[in-house]
């Protein structure tokens, strides 16, 4: 455990970090009969983080992510958290009436 971790500094992105450079070809993702290794997770994440500040969103925005138990989910998740924006998770199966709660 790293010193930052101790300290509540780092976030689960940090942790991808990490994880990408100590053990690249570990899998990291199960989903069905594919594996997806830390290296390619990172390159995932660290690629949509990107495309997402590109497009505009920055550190501390609410971004909904409203995808079912699939691996785009956490790639989507880990980019949001990487940017420094903050994640919403919404159950795809909300109704509209119920996802107007959470988008206002």
């Amino acid at each position: 455990m790293t010193a930052a971790f101790m300290e509540g500094c780092m976030n689960i992105y940090s942790w991808l970090h990490i994880h990408n450079r100590v053990r690249p070809h570990k899998i990291a993702l199960k989903y069905h009969e594919r594996g997806v290794t830390y290296s390619e997770l990172f390159r995932l994440t660290d690629s949509l983080g990107s495309a997402l500040h590109d497009a505009g969103i920055k550190r501390d925005d609410r971004v909904v992510i409203m995808l079912p138990n699939i691996p785009e989910f956490v790639i989507s998740y880990m980019s949001i958290i990487g940017i420094g924006a903050i994640v919403i998770p919404v159950n795809p199966s909300y109704t509209s009436h119920e996802l107007m709660q959470y988008t206002g």
